[in-house]
């Protein structure tokens, strides 16, 4: 039994005599055999096969042409012939974990019009024709896919052939030439192809539709190397032999090759008639330009596509817009956005239904270098007036890439909002999430998803509103403090337990009542007496006699006297000071400032003893006048939490206190840093019990 590699993975196969197809016990892929009757047969299929399996196409070629040419009628040979002229790799399935073709040498000649293809069928037994068959079928499949995808790129005038990485992996010094030649070729105006620039935004995509669509559109290559074995790496010499093998039906492209520290004769025999240029000169950049300049005349540089106004047209090479257009796109893949931009408006002026000039200036906006990346944005596309213009003077193919453009916005807009909602814990950032969804909202599928937004925020608010109406409950003092809880509670009714606890705070309004002894204000700690505008005393604690400190500016030398008596009154108290003492000692100051104030107490008897009974008896007012004619009482409603006047509350003081007889005196606006509140004083005839 006859011990063959496989082609697929290079795993050893047990043939019989007389196979023509197996199964490989390694992957598992059906084959077909070749006519193994020599020892020498076997050896060559056994290189050629490795060669191929390593991607060098054309040493694989040559040995597979030398089996023929003592054997024509093996039609595994001819087969073999079909897989490097398609540059057929099999690779592993993630899924299946079987080995399946894929094309690293596109041709725009179908497989089935291929005649070594033909010739394999025509030798092949019916195990082997079968096989070759189907397999001929994914391939065509593939490179269809292939020719699909590289009519839609534009086209290149220049492309860039050099080896990335060493045997270790590192960038190699021919990558480090590239880059630069790169830069020098773009900015004299050249669309350059250069792998590591050109493919960077095709990461986890298939290279070979994009380097088909460049090696047949450029006019001109240059293949850079510093080493022998860097010109004949498998990718290099798979990219300029193909470039050749289309330069033989094409005369007006052209292949530089390019080196530096080797002898030129080191250089792969198929240069050997071309014109090798020396990177170690000084000036070889210059030389290269010039030589590309003989090829490609600056009129006949890559046009870029733009539509006339109909959608349908295309600016022709030789017309001013046309050159300006290439200019503008130039300047975005270089990152020039500012210039970008200029050239566009310049298009406009010329053709201002130019769908690819409002391409531009939308790419300059976002600041994308190319087309593609307008696939990334989380903005949806559809409402920017730029791409609007481009979509309504595009062609059909263009509103094609745009349509497709719309739908990932709409995705990474659903997809990067959804991330931020995983974190989000607050309204403020539910808030933000939903603002952004209604900017773009339209779609079916982001006003789905601010529905189910919106539904979760109203959760977190109504819960938040239960909080802090529960809170307020909590710490309520005063026969307010438990209304506006009620008011919380009834915003809330049908919400949990909101109506049992609207039915508590009812009930503790109705049932509260001022204690002796308590702040007019807060009714919360002790009242002093304090004197307020209007000749009015009023029992409040210190802390609210300096939250009204707006009300004081109109204070006379008379108020600031007395506010000053009732004050040491009040901390003469604090310190333990007898009452008896206390009240002497407030009579002296008041009999001290009586002449040099008159008018403050004139017509009273007694007034110091009066104002001492009124100190004594106030649990029976809230606020008497100095005149004894009427009586005073202050409420302050605090601003509500999101800021303004609590009209609602402040009406609710107002009718109360008028159904009691009380008219308003006067009523201000108080703002410190704490926030704002509406001070109210209330008056009405003193009738003492």
């Amino acid at each position: 039994m006859a011990v063959f590699k496989c082609k697929m993975c290079g795993g050893e196969l047990q043939i019989a005599e007389g196979m023509t197809v197996c199964e490989c016990a390694y992957c598992g892929t059906t084959q077909t055999l070749p006519k193994l009757n020599t020892d020498k047969r076997e050896n060559l299929y056994d290189r050629a096969n490795h060669f191929r399996r390593n991607n060098d196409y054309d040493k694989a070629m040559t040995i597979y042409e030398q089996i023929l040419n003592e054997d024509s009628s093996d039609a595994e040979a001819y087969w073999s012939l079909v897989l490097c002229r398609y540059g057929i790799e099999y690779v592993e399935d993630p899924t299946t974990h079987k080995r399946v073709p894929t094309v690293n040498r596109a041709q725009y000649k179908s497989i089935f019009a291929d005649e070594d293809y033909k010739s394999a069928l025509s030798y092949a037994d019916a195990m082997q024709r079968s096989v070759y068959e189907e397999e001929a079928k994914t391939i065509d499949e593939i490179q269809k896919g292939i020719l699909e995808i590289s009519k839609k790129e534009e086209p290149f005038d220049v492309f860039i052939c050099y080896k990335e990485s060493d045997e270790f992996g590192q960038r190699t010094r021919d990558s480090v030439i590239a880059n630069d030649l790169y830069h020098q070729l773009t900015k004299e105006g050249y669309k350059t192809f250069f792998a590591a620039i050109t493919l960077e935004d095709k990461l986890g995509k298939a290279y070979e539709p994009y380097i088909f669509a460049a090696l047949n559109s450029a006019k001109v290559m240059i293949v850079i190397g510093t080493k022998p074995e860097y010109f004949v790496a498998p990718w290099v010499k798979n990219e300029w032999s193909r470039f050749l093998t289309i330069i033989k039906n094409d005369s007006s492209k052209m292949l530089i090759p390019a080196y530096r520290d080797m002898d030129p004769y080191e250089l792969p025999e198929e240069f050997s008639f071309l014109q090798a240029q020396d990177m170690s000169k000084i000036g070889f950049v210059n030389d290269i330009i010039h030589g590309i300049k003989k090829v490609i005349k600056k009129e006949d540089n890559t046009t870029v596509r733009a539509t006339n106004k109909t959608g349908t047209g295309s600016i022709g090479t030789n017309t001013d817009s046309d050159t300006l257009l290439k200019r503008a796109f130039l300047f975005i893949e270089g990152g020039n956005w500012e210039n970008a931009t200029i050239y566009c408006d310049k298009v406009l002026d010329i053709d201002p239904n130019n769908a690819y000039a409002y391409l531009g200036k939308l790419l300059s906006e976002k600041k994308y270098k190319k087309q593609s990346d307008l696939s990334k944005t989380t903005e949806v596309l559809s409402k920017n007036t730029l791409f609007k213009n481009a979509y309504k003077y595009g062609d059909d193919n263009l509103r094609k890439e745009l349509d497709q453009y719309v739908n990932d916005s709409i995705n990474n807009l659903i997809t990067s909002t959804r991330a931020k909602e995983s974190t989000a814990t607050t309204e403020e950032e539910y808030l933000q999430l939903i603002n952004i969804l209604k900017e773009n909202s339209g779609f079916e599928v982001v006003d789905n998803y601010l529905a189910e937004l919106s539904q979760k925020y109203n959760a977190i608010h109504t819960e938040n509103e239960y909080i802090n109406a529960c809170n307020r409950m909590n710490s309520a003092r005063t026969e307010l403090d438990f209304h506006e809880a009620y008011l919380s509670f009834k915003k809330l009714s049908g919400y949990k337990d909101s109506e049992e606890l609207m039915a508590k705070c009812a009930e503790q309004e109705d049932s509260f009542s001022s204690q002796n002894g308590m702040c007019a204000i807060c009714r919360t700690t002790y009242g002093a007496i304090n004197f307020i505008p209007h000749n009015t005393i009023v029992k409040c604690c210190n802390n609210c006699f300096s939250r009204l400190s707006a009300l004081q500016n109109s204070l006379g030398q008379d108020n600031q006297m007395a506010r000053n008596s009732y004050t040491y009154l009040n901390n003469a108290i604090s310190q333990t000071m007898t009452h008896s003492a206390a009240i002497t000692r407030v009579q002296s100051i008041l009999e001290k400032y009586r002449e040099s104030v008159p008018g403050v107490f004139e017509n009273q008897e007694d007034t110091t003893s009066k104002i001492v009974e009124e100190i004594t008896e106030s649990a029976e007012v809230s606020a008497v006048n100095i005149n004894k004619e009427y009586e005073y009482d202050i409420q302050i409603v605090i601003d509500k939490p999101s800021g303004g006047v609590d009209n609602e509350m402040l009406k609710f003081v107002i009718d109360k206190y008028s159904n009691d007889g009380w008219k308003l005196q006067t009523m201000m606006r108080d703002m410190s840093e704490a926030g704002g509140q509406v001070v109210v004083i209330f008056e009405r005839k003193y009738n003492k019990k």
